[in-house]
């Protein structure tokens, strides 16, 4: 009986968190709804105002320069890397021939 009774328990626990989780889905639709509809509105203003288009292009412009220099950040220091792993590999060859042309005149 006292199995039942914890199951029962669980059970209904499980019933509220399942709940709490409905709820919350509920609440963040609701705001996903909410900035849809405030986009929406924004844009049918812009529209009117004849802004709009300016803005997404300037919006975008702003995006790709961004992503532009973020990416020429990422290419300097990848060549950077390059050049740093180039030395240290050259460094070793060297390294490596004069012990060897010293190893063989001995």
């Amino acid at each position: 009986m006292s199995f039942e009774i914890k199951e029962l328990t669980d059970l209904v626990e499980e019933e509220k968190k399942a709940q709490e989780r409905f709820v919350k889905a509920q609440q963040e639709a609701e705001k996903i709804k909410d900035d849809a509809r405030k986009r929406a509105d924004k844009i049918i203003d812009n529209a009117r105002f004849g802004t709009y288009l300016e803005d997404m292009v300037a919006k975008k412009r702003k995006e790709i320069e961004g992503k532009k220099a973020e990416l020429e950040k990422k290419f300097d220091k990848d060549v950077n890397d390059l050049k740093e792993k180039a030395g240290k590999k050259l460094e070793d060859a060297v390294s490596r021939v004069i012990d060897e042309v010293m190893r063989v005149e001995l």
